[in-house]
């Protein structure tokens, strides 16, 4: 029989655990193969199915050592304690657990653990690159030969090996642009058809597709390639031999595209990939970007949960995008799924969400509720206990919402929006900015400190953009900006706060006008909104040298010793922004000063601040107007503060001294 006519779908139905909730039939939509369908009416919260062991599974080749084999656990970047090896010490699989360890192996049998360590002794033999791999498309003409020619090759590999047992076939050498995480896949794979019979039925009642050889005639080579590696280096007498034929794998491959599901730990917000399963029965839900099914997983068990009523005959279907649709317009998700799904004009045609594809509001909605997700909302944060129970989980928690507030509040030069400052040239020896509040007398002190007329009023707006003036001051030329009032929610956009704080980004200092009557709550809103876009208000830049690199992994070096964070928590924030190879240097400067007892500790926050790169370390200086209209105490409580002035430009208090308080 044709190796094309063995793989093609069964029509055996399938024997649900909770089959009375859904049935499978074709989907509605053309060429999207099979779907779930509602069966009666499902409420919210409903289990609709659970899965619980897939048909193949590989944790990725850079997380063998950080997620449990068993369950999925990741802690944070650290190496599992508890692993498995070969007689070689090569590592076979890392747990969290003893149990979790011991879970696993009792799920396999003599031969099939004989099998895998064989495989993974095999892959410290490195192969050479065959670089006379054709590129291209495949036929299904092709396909069938080139699997045949590769049969014919492993009947003769297997030959071989019997006659001259002591001989070493020459496949028995990966090449070395094989992915080692396919290998693994399709191991697991052959291994489960040994141990459950049923399992390839499973398989085969899933639709198959032969894109993954049809778009590259080198994913088909690797596959053989793979083939014959499981042929060599398998014991010539395992039972597992009879199961690794053409057809089996072939079944797998053109299952595993568009079906498996990925693995991501929810901590790092589906940022990495840390493995990938095949559960033939869950694969039926397709993609829709408003799903009305929510999937959950709990090690590997995985439950499908109404999210929604539901009425009878209604098509069930869950994401694909793992909660990025909550954030994504409408073509990057078209563009994602593109990437990844096997027929991809089936989200050419639109979306139900085609109309809610303004990407700044969606981001803006998802950072809102993240925290409130995820459980961990910023004040809960602020009253959370610091012990080393949370403060990784907290470290990762503040790196992943600065990278979306970073994305929301900071746009690129290309996006619109406002993005970019007032078109004042920079000019003389320094640029100030004065920042603060509509009508706390920042157009005053403008006036009255240099030639340039800034229009004064008793309402509030009166200056609309920014007005340049020039103080001479002991022969240097200072520029002092003053820009328009900015209110509550300027750093979002609000009352082209944007263009504001853009323009006090490019400033060498900035003066903070408040309202001496209601200083403290100006201040703290003021410094919230230049906070969000990056601007850091006396603070010096963080003591870290930082490099990123193309391999080799993270290096930390510390020339003090760290009391706020260790290497774990470092790594677990290098981590959230997909920083896996990197040297760090922490406290470089330590090393002129050795005889400094008191040295200031990086903080989770300033480690962030590193990372994104974007941040502006500004010197600021308070300046309370109106001081006229308080009483002596609170003036001189006021001018006690730090980096602080207080002045009146009403009755000309103090503001001649402006200057050379700088």
């Amino acid at each position: 029989m044709a190796l094309l006519e063995q793989i093609k779908r069964t029509n055996v139905p399938f024997k649900l655990e909770n089959g009375e909730a859904f049935d499978i039939r074709p989907s509605n939509m053309d060429d999207a193969g099979m779907a779930c369908f509602a069966s009666r009416k499902l409420f919210p919260g409903e289990v609709i199915l659970r899965v619980q062991n897939p048909v193949a599974n590989v944790i990725t080749t850079n997380f063998r050592k950080e997620v449990c084999a068993w369950c999925y656990f990741y802690d944070f970047g650290s190496i599992l304690k508890f692993k498995l090896t070969t007689s070689r010490g090569r590592g076979v699989a890392w747990f969290c657990s003893e149990t979790c360890k011991l879970s696993w192996m009792n799920q396999l049998s003599e031969p099939e653990w004989c099998a895998i360590l064989s495989f993974e002794d095999g892959l410290a033999r490195v192969g050479k690159a065959n670089e006379s791999l054709p590129e291209g498309s495949c036929l299904e003409a092709e396909i069938e030969t080139a699997w045949e020619n590769a049969r014919l090759e492993g009947e003769r590999i297997t030959t071989s090996r019997k006659e001259k047992p002591n001989r070493m076939p020459k496949q028995a050498t990966l090449p070395s642009l094989v992915d080692v995480d396919d290998a693994r896949f399709l191991l697991s794979a052959v291994l489960s058809f040994y141990r459950t019979p049923d399992s390839l039925q499973q398989v085969l009642r899933m639709v198959p597709t032969l894109q993954p050889y049809s778009s590259s005639r080198i994913t088909l080579h690797h596959h053989i390639a793979i083939y014959h590696y499981l042929l060599s280096v398998l014991p010539i007498e395992s039972p597992i031999l009879s199961f690794i034929t053409p057809a089996h794998l072939m079944a797998v491959v053109t299952r595993d595209a568009g079906n498996s599901f990925g693995i991501w730990d929810q901590a790092l917000a589906g940022q990495e990939l840390f493995a990938y399963s095949l559960y033939p029965t869950a694969s039926f839900f397709n993609h829709s970007c408003d799903p009305n099914v929510v999937k959950e997983r709990s090690g590997r068990q995985y439950t499908f949960k109404a999210s929604m009523e539901i009425s009878p005959g209604s098509e069930l279907n869950i994401s694909y995008l793992g909660g990025s649709e909550k954030i994504l317009i409408c073509q990057e998700r078209q563009d994602r799924l593109l990437k990844a799904w096997i027929r991809p004009h089936l989200w050419q045609n639109g979306c139900i969400r085609k109309d809610q594809s303004n990407r700044r509001h969606a981001m803006l909605r998802y950072v809102q509720t993240l925290t409130a997700d995820l459980g961990w909302p910023p004040e809960e944060m602020a009253r959370t206990q610091k012990n080393k129970a949370t403060e990784y989980h907290l470290g990762l928690l503040k790196a992943k919402l600065a990278k979306y507030r970073a994305q929301l509040l900071e746009p690129t030069t290309k996006s619109s929006g406002g993005g970019t400052g007032f078109d004042v040239q920079k000019a003389g020896d320094a640029r100030v900015c004065l920042i603060g509040f509509p009508s706390v007398g920042k157009s005053t002190l403008l006036s009255k400190m240099t030639n340039t007329v800034s229009e004064v009023a008793a309402y509030e707006f009166t200056t609309l953009t920014a007005i340049p003036g020039v103080i001479e001051y002991k022969g240097a030329r200072i520029q002092l900006l003053d820009l328009p009032g900015i209110v509550e929610g300027a750093s979002g956009g609000r009352g082209r706060g944007r263009q504001v704080v853009s323009t006090a980004k490019t400033s060498d200092l900035i003066v903070m006008m408040l309202d001496a009557t209601k200083s403290s709550e100006q201040r703290r809103l003021l410094e919230i909104e230049l906070d969000a876009v990056g601007i850091r208000l006396n603070r010096t830049k963080p003591d870290v040298v930082f490099k990123q690199k193309a391999a080799g992994g993270v290096t930390i070096n510390a020339t003090v010793k760290l009391t706020k964070l260790d290497e774990k928590a470092i790594k677990t924030i290098l981590a959230g922004y997909k920083i896996h190879n990197c040297d760090m240097l922490v406290n470089p400067t330590a090393v002129s000063r050795p005889t400094m007892t008191n040295l200031r500790q990086i903080t989770v926050d300033e480690l962030i601040d590193v990372l994104i790169g974007t941040r502006k370390y500004v010197p600021c200086l308070y300046v309370f107007n109106k001081i006229d209209a308080i009483s002596l105490e609170q003036v001189d409580k006021l001018a006690r503060q730090d980096h602080s002035m207080v002045i009146s430009c009403e009755v000309g208090l103090k503001w001649a001294e402006f200057v050379s308080s700088w």
